[in-house]
């Protein structure tokens, strides 16, 4: 017979379960002979198996019991809370009838209470937590020690007695009787830190440092008031000796990120900010981390990291908008205004954040995000366009655009290629789409250049002319005005249209444009004089626009004026070169290839240049 340990209902002796209650039962009867232990030992295996049975027996109904009564408990403490909420509900409701209430003042006060409460709670187990480290480090003298221990309970019985200012009074006197006791001056020094008492707290840290010069909080906490001085580099050296005392102390490593990331050191803050993310995962870590990778370019990290952050801290705003800034980067304008609308619902305040919400308004998608495959299918048009075989890649981008009609880079790339393989209508059409859409400066300059280069490339030089002031008056300045400005200029010499204005057009684009683009500039400027018949001073130009950059348009440009000075043999030379660089390259003047390059590394992960700067 063998009893169920649950509801101890007698079972056979084969039984597995019991037949009452469906337990498992401890002990399993059956065929198998138990061997009896020795006869001087006195006891049987049966007996000894019965005996744990019914201390567990007991063991377990002790804790049900148990069980019980916290149940009663916890019901009895809901019961008094429901009439305590109703007896306030009645007494509020009945004041307010007397006009003897005002309950916004009620509950203003009743809220502060509750801070208040909670901070002397906060400061009781901070207490609580420090207490056994002041008494196990008194170094004192011996005949102090008895007055030390007394302190310590005055000071905690003050508070308990949620006198807080009284009890730091009476730790400072403790510290007298022990100026070796550094956790001591380290809890004061807390206490007087989240005061505000910068000054004192940094006195009670050199003191806690004097007696342990090794002390990583102490270090830390003087590290951090340093910097909230502006003593930058005072608290740099602090936390690098709290690093050397203890090298994975997650918050040093973290507040040396930030300091160095607030230097916009972002390479050197990543190591700190990556071993202090390890140790203890936090948000801020990892939008510290996320901000030094959208800052340096690494764009598929940072909304990896930022994405993380927000996951950990939902309200953590400025993850959340910079998050939204690194989609804007790469043009996902959607996931963008997302982010940016929860920043400003965590803080409607703030004005960059309802300034940000309201980019990009309804019916312009151009979102550039792209599946796995589609991204692979451009970076192989991609390849096949800049090695020549231009009819190869068309196909791919035509795949890419029946699949993704708004997507303003593989638009971009279209136009080029069209332009290239002389689809002039094509190339228009495309350049055309892209200015409806909402995208970069950048990419709206290319698609300005690319409706002037179909323009010029079909000899509608009124158009184009159009086209260019359209663009001067939307980029007054910048980037854009400087390639509104060139192609103004290059259009009228080509024209022989008032050739002074083109010459003050491409010297104030020459001042303005960046450098990348100077070789342009002074091959229009050259071609502006050779306009006017200054050969000299057009060879010279056009001459140092070619040592910076050899390009179609410039040795066309060189090879003209080397014929108008009657140097033929030069000249030639210069046309043979035409022709074999006719055979490697496209017609499209190259600031547009470098300007979708930068987009594409901006916008798109491509595995050969994702970290790789333009």
């Amino acid at each position: 017979m063998i009893f169920c340990q649950s509801c101890l209902k007698p079972n056979t002796d084969d039984a597995r379960v019991c037949g009452k209650c469906g337990n498992k039962l401890l002990v399993i009867g059956g065929n198998y002979k138990w061997e009896e232990p020795d006869s001087s030992v006195g006891i049987s295996m049966d007996d000894h198996f019965l005996e744990r049975i019914s201390f567990l027996d007991e063991t377990v109904n002790s804790v049900l019991e148990h069980v019980a009564r916290i149940s009663d408990t916890l019901d009895m403490v809901d019961r008094n809370a429901f009439v305590t909420r109703s007896g306030l509900s009645s007494l509020v409701e009945t004041l307010k009838e007397s006009n003897l209430l005002r309950e916004e003042l009620l509950y203003q006060r009743w809220e502060a209470t509750m801070m208040e409460q909670m901070e002397e709670a906060r400061f009781r187990d901070r207490f609580m937590q420090m207490k056994s480290r002041f008494l196990a480090l008194f170094r004192g003298e011996a005949t102090k020690k008895k007055s030390f221990l007394a302190q310590i309970e005055e000071a905690e019985f003050a508070i308990y007695s949620d006198r807080v200012h009284e009890s730091s009074e009476i730790l400072k006197k403790a510290l007298k009787l022990d100026r070796k006791n550094y956790e001591l001056a380290y809890y004061l020094a807390e206490c007087c830190q989240l005061q505000g008492l910068n000054k004192e707290a940094s006195q009670y840290l050199r003191t806690a440092l004097k007696a342990n010069p090794n002390h990583a909080d102490s270090l830390l906490l003087l590290a951090l008031i340093h910097y909230s001085e502006d003593k930058v580099e005072d608290a740099k050296d602090h936390l690098s000796r709290c690093l050397v005392v203890s090298p994975h102390h997650a918050v040093a490593l973290l507040t040396m990120g930030s300091i160095l990331t607030a230097e916009k050191r972002f390479e050197d803050a990543r190591p700190f900010l990556e071993q202090a993310t390890d140790l203890d995962p936090q948000a801020q870590g990892f939008y510290l981390l996320g901000l030094g990778a959208r800052e340096t370019g690494r764009l598929k990290e940072a909304i990896d990291y930022l994405s993380y952050a927000t996951e950990l801290d939902p309200e953590h705003e400025d993850a959340a908008f910079s998050l939204g800034l690194a989609y804007l980067k790469r043009g996902w304008t959607r996931k963008a205004r997302a982010c940016f609308s929860h920043a400003l619902e965590l803080n409607p305040n703030k004005v960059e954040f309802r300034q940000a919400a309201q980019i990009d308004e309804p019916g312009k998608q151009n979102d550039v995000e792209m599946d796995e495959t589609s991204l692979n299918t451009l970076a192989l048009a991609n390849d096949l366009f800049h090695t020549g075989k231009l009819k190869q890649a068309l196909p791919h981008y035509r795949f890419l655009l029946r699949k993704y009609p708004a997507n303003y880079l593989v638009l971009s790339s279209f136009a080029v290629l069209n332009f290239s393989l002389r689809r002039f209508e094509e190339s228009h059409k495309a350049a055309s789409k892209i200015l409806t859409l909402e995208t970069p400066v950048m990419v709206r300059c290319v698609a300005f250049t690319m409706q002037m280069e179909c323009y010029r490339a079909q000899g509608r030089y009124d158009d184009a002319i159009e086209s260019l002031i359209q663009m001067k008056n939307e980029f007054p300045e910048g980037t854009g005005a400087a390639i509104a400005n060139y192609g103004l200029a290059l259009t009228m010499a080509d024209t022989g249209r008032d050739l002074k204005q083109a010459e003050t057009l491409a010297r104030d684009a020459l001042e303005t444009s960046p450098p990348e683009f100077h070789h342009n500039l002074l091959d229009a400027l050259g071609w502006v004089y050779f306009k006017q018949g200054h050969y000299e001073e057009a060879l010279e130009l056009v001459k140092s626009a070619i040592n910076m950059h050899e390009s179609l348009n410039h040795l066309y440009h060189f090879g003209m004026i080397l014929l108008a000075l009657n140097l033929q043999d030069e000249a030639f030379k210069v046309y043979e070169r035409i022709v074999k660089l006719r055979a490697q390259t496209a017609t499209v003047d190259d600031f547009i290839f470098l300007a979708i390059s930068r987009e594409m590394e901006s916008a798109v992960t491509h595995p050969m240049s994702s970290e790789s700067s333009p």
